[in-house]
């Protein structure tokens, strides 16, 4: 069996002679090298601190972005990689040698206190694969694997020989991933597939587990590996804030296509379901992923609504247009939402109007909360106004890696909603926690969004507005985009800890997001 990255969804290929199942994801829009392969990357994950919990994300000691990774390099590519006679250098290829080293140390550690018995090492080796090698790679039920298999796979790990490959090309996507985003995602793909690799050894890529499952953990395992890597207990290397951010952005463009149900054969799972089992794996440890084979995570709905949902690919056009535009759709299901049953959080809700700003200089409000418009949404209380940074929120539609990401645009712009929640409430938070708050919030509207919710008596038989499947992986990129370099900033949180708390509201709701105000 092959356990691959793959372009498409859902396919049961032959590759190397063998039937082989094949996990895949996908990469939208992002930018790379004139020729590249349009195929995509999936992440794999070993990890689990060996004795230690898992460090705390929102801890101000934790590593911040200020240095590059600090790398053992006494172990060159060649000592870890099979790297055959004809390789260039890359450069990404110092990092590479120290993440597959570290990841093979964590699994030393980790693989006994978790499934109580030896790790085993690879039978077969890793291997880095390019259009002039003349050394042969291991086939996969036949004698040898051809570049241009390992092209369409990207990265895979093989169960017949015990061995991974991984496409080291001029052009291959890994390289394009690696220059736009860091070399960390390297470490987090080729972890995803020391994932399989343990599956392999406990014996559940044989028990019939949809493909999703086995996904969830091997992204889970990468979590813990990141925080194994990023967090002192690394002899190899130290990863960054920055390189944990790279992690989410894995998740993030090697997600399933939007459209594709996730009970079908190959499937990853949306954005939003990998950065979550991811940051479970990086929170709670390798344990916790072992258990979700049995115990999976949440999934949220990734089909399209109707032919013109398809039709858009999700997207409405950016603008203010009330009959086709995504701003006042999203303007009227807020208002929905917080003013008829104040999303259940008990309090009298007025009804916003929305305002577009381009800086906190064109606002005249004397209880602005929060002060600054920039880069977010604000509300006046005194005269029921949201303004929000509009040149912003169209930056923000125009994603690099999404393309058009509209809910993206919502999030930001129900941070206003959020905020006058916090104020009726009487929160009494500040500072980054209650930029958390609202994070949390935003997501408890937004799973109001999502498709299954049943109709209220004042939207009659339509929905003010409805999700559509990639919105929450769209919120997930805002998120990243706004948030803070570090965990260690404390502004409005970082990326990781305001995924986290967009999550919460998503999966808790209301309640989740007040006991979080309320302590």
């Amino acid at each position: 069996m092959i356990v691959a990255l793959s372009a498409a969804v859902g396919l049961s290929l032959t590759a190397c002679g063998a039937d082989v199942d094949v996990t895949t994801g996908r990469a939208d829009s992002i930018t790379t090298e004139p020729g590249s392969p349009d195929t995509t990357d999936d992440t794999t994950d070993d990890t689990g601190p060996p004795s230690t919990e898992p460090s705390d994300p929102s801890d101000p000691s934790a590593p911040t972005t200020t240095l590059e990774q600090v790398i053992d390099d006494s172990n060159d590519i060649a000592d870890v990689v099979n790297v055959g006679n004809d390789k260039e250098p890359r450069a990404y290829d110092e990092f590479v040698a120290a993440s597959l080293s570290d990841v093979q140390a964590f699994w030393r550690a980790t693989y006994p206190q978790v499934y109580g018995e030896p790790f085993e090492e690879l039978a077969g080796g890793i291997y880095a694969a390019y259009r002039n090698r003349e050394d042969d790679i291991p086939g996969c039920g036949q004698p040898r694997t051809s570049y241009e298999e390992v092209a369409q796979f990207v990265a895979f790990y093989c169960t017949l020989g015990d061995f991974m490959v991984y496409d080291d090309g001029d052009r291959s996507l890994l390289g394009a991933l690696a220059e736009n985003f860091g070399p960390s995602i390297m470490g987090v793909v080729l972890a995803h597939e020391f994932g399989h690799a343990i599956q392999f050894r406990t014996g559940d890529l044989e028990q019939g587990y949809p493909t999703i499952r086995t996904e969830q953990q091997a992204d889970c395992f990468a979590g813990a590996w990141v925080n194994w890597a990023s967090s002192g207990q690394s002899p190899t290397i130290q990863l960054t804030d920055a390189d944990i951010r790279g992690g989410l952005i894995a998740m993030v463009t090697v997600r399933d296509p939007v459209g594709i149900t996730q009970e079908v054969e190959g499937a990853h799972g949306s954005a939003f379901d990998r950065v979550g089992a991811f940051q479970v794996g990086f929170t709670q440890g390798a344990q916790r992923c072992s258990e979700i084979l049995e115990d999976p995570l949440p999934l949220m709905p990734n089909e399209f609504l109707s032919d013109l949902d398809a039709f858009n690919e999700g997207d409405l056009p950016y603008g203010f247009d009330p009959e086709t535009d995504i701003i006042p759709l999203v303007v009227d299901a807020l208002n929905l939402y917080w003013t008829f049953d104040a999303g259940g959080a008990g309090i009298e809700f007025p009804e916003l109007t929305l305002v577009p700003v381009s800086s906190t200089d064109e606002i005249s409000c004397p209880d602005l909360s929060p002060p600054v418009v920039e880069q977010t949404a604000v509300v006046c209380s005194s005269t029921n106004e949201v303004y929000f940074d509009e040149p912003f929120a169209e930056q923000l539609y125009n994603d690099p890696i999404e393309g058009r990401a509209d809910f993206a645009v919502g999030y930001l712009i129900a941070t206003g909603w959020a905020e006058e929640a916090q104020l009726l409430l009487g929160s009494p938070l500040t500072g980054e926690p209650r930029a958390l708050a609202n994070d949390c919030l935003v997501g408890a509207w937004s799973a109001d969004m999502l498709p299954g919710r049943p109709l209220r008596p004042e939207e009659g038989e339509a929905r003010a507005g409805q999700a559509s499947p990639g919105d929450l992986d769209e919120a997930v990129l805002a998120a990243i985009t706004i948030g803070d370099p570090g965990f260690g900033d404390d502004r409005i949180g970082s990326a990781f800890e305001k995924i986290d708390s967009f999550r919460e509201g998503v999966l808790g709701g209301i309640p989740a997001c007040t006991e979080r105000i309320n302590g």
